[in-house]
């Protein structure tokens, strides 16, 4: 684990960030791909230091994020995703996360299925090979499902 140096005054701002990477931290032993881990980490994150937010700028956000989404991701920019690479891309980034979260929120809707899967997976194929044996579908079958409808 790497250290964390904070400002007396910034530590209630900064808990979400440090939970977020004490995650990381956690799970680095397990080689999941940086789509699954990034999505349990933010997840973490979440649950310490979200304040409540107005439900019509989640709808407005949510909205806004289809959109981008729609135009954004290929055949091309989708393999960013995929190896990692898209969550330290400037403008992919937010939607490297966002779509991370869809995915792994629709996934664990069937925990028992999921926690198969998640121990299937590598990060070598950014879990191609577990999607297959355990989903019986290709990698970009769970992206694609997205933008059928956002396109």
């Amino acid at each position: 684990m790497g250290h964390f140096i904070l400002l007396a005054d910034e530590i209630d701002q900064a808990e979400p960030t440090l939970v977020h990477e004490m995650t990381h931290a956690l799970l680095s032993h397990l080689e999941l791909p940086l789509w699954i881990e990034e999505d349990i980490a933010t997840a973490m994150e979440h649950t310490v230091g979200q304040d409540s937010v107005d439900p019509s700028y989640v709808l407005n956000r949510r909205s806004d994020m289809q959109h981008r989404h729609g135009r954004y991701w290929n055949e091309q920019t989708k393999i960013g995703f995929w190896d990692g690479s898209a969550f330290s891309n400037g403008a992919a980034s937010e939607l490297a996360y966002d779509m991370a979260h869809l995915i792994v929120s629709e996934l664990r809707r069937d925990f028992p299925r999921f926690a198969t899967f998640a121990k299937a997976v590598s990060v070598h194929d950014g879990g191609a090979e577990a999607a297959r044996s355990v989903y019986g579908l290709p990698l970009d079958a769970f992206v694609d499902s997205y933008l059928e409808v956002w396109r």
